[in-house]
């Protein structure tokens, strides 16, 4: 992953509403680390971080993904088509929005 995902998913939370309350470590395994965000309620984003090898957790600045915690389907991949990442990050939000419409 580049600066420019995290800095994107970053911008697309704020620009919704959401606050990053919080940074967790990951669990050296396979999150790199987690966002905790907040919207009246909070909810745990977690970024995918197991290297090619199986053997080393990667820092947050390289994982590939972010998914939100509890829900594995409710998700998005760091890939480099920009058009495809807007899209799917886009996507992820609505999801995120409605997860916090929920528990409302």
């Amino acid at each position: 992953m580049s600066d420019w995902h995290l800095k994107s998913l970053r911008n697309s939370l704020t620009q919704k509403g959401w606050q990053i309350v919080a940074e967790h470590p990951g669990n050296d395994y396979d999150i790199s680390g987690s966002w905790e965000i907040r919207r009246g309620t909070s909810l745990l984003i977690d970024f995918g971080g197991m290297d090619k090898s199986g053997d080393a957790c990667l820092p947050i600045s390289r994982s590939y993904s972010c998914r939100l915690r509890g829900r594995p389907n409710c998700g998005v991949y760091f890939g480099k088509n920009r058009k495809k990442w807007a899209s799917d990050l886009k996507q992820f939000i609505l999801a995120l929005d409605s997860m916090s419409a929920l528990s409302s």
